[in-house]
């Protein structure tokens, strides 16, 4: 596993798209991260099963604080994108920006607040998959470690 792989920290463009009411860009960057969290667990589960126990602790050592960090800073990102998707005040800019060009555009694609709400969950659940792997990685490197 790349050192690099998991070093990344999700970038501050959903929230900033949030509270800049810029929702067009909501459907992709949650996109982005899903699919991103989606590699990051599939790397798991790989080093898993391609690894030895010893190996598996090698790459704990090597790259386990980045992984942590990661999964925390994405999980920041997310809550307090929900928390502010989920406001009062933003269902009302909402309303407002589906009056602009691209608020429109979105509307009669089917695109409403639902939908952006509903991909916020969908990277939510992204992150727990991402963290239930991630504690049994945790498990099968600590298991290298322990007394037979």
């Amino acid at each position: 596993m790349s050192t690099t792989t998991m070093t990344e920290t999700p970038k501050s463009k959903l929230v900033e798209a949030i509270e800049r009411g810029q929702f067009q860009a909501i459907p992709d960057i949650c996109e982005s991260m899903a699919h991103e969290l989606a590699l990051k667990t599939d790397m798991l589960v790989d080093a898993i099963a391609k690894h030895s126990q010893a190996e598996l602790q090698q790459i704990l050592i090597d790259d386990g604080g980045r992984i942590a960090c990661y999964q925390r800073e994405v999980a920041r990102t997310i809550t307090l994108a929900m928390h502010l998707m989920f406001r009062a005040d933003t269902e009302e800019i909402f309303e407002r920006w589906l009056l602009t060009p691209p608020g429109a555009a979105m509307a009669r694609g089917g695109i409403m607040l639902g939908n952006l709400q509903a991909d916020l969950e969908r990277v939510l659940r992204r992150v727990e998959v991402l963290s239930r792997r991630f504690l049994h990685f945790l498990e099968a490197s600590r298991s290298a470690t322990e007394p037979a």
